[in-house]
């Protein structure tokens, strides 16, 4: 888990791009899931089961085409 002067949170996928453009998929303390581009949110949602697999599908968009190095994130 992550701190950052804020709320804790978990990254659970990261995608890093030939470009250096990092994705991650971010899971927050206050339910809440987003997804930021090099550390900046792009895109948020509630951790409800439609609301995580609408954010996995989201993150799977944004960070496809070209080569991609995706990976989870583990603890």
């Amino acid at each position: 888990m992550a701190r950052k002067n804020g709320p804790v949170v978990h990254a659970l996928f990261q995608s890093v791009g030939d470009d250096g453009t990092t994705w991650r998929f971010v899971i927050h303390a206050e339910d809440s899931w987003s997804i930021t581009r090099n550390g900046n949110p792009i895109d948020v949602g509630p951790t409800d089961r439609m609301g995580i697999g609408g954010g996995v599908r989201r993150f799977v968009q944004l960070s496809a085409g070209g080569k991609r190095q995706r990976q989870a994130v583990r603890a």
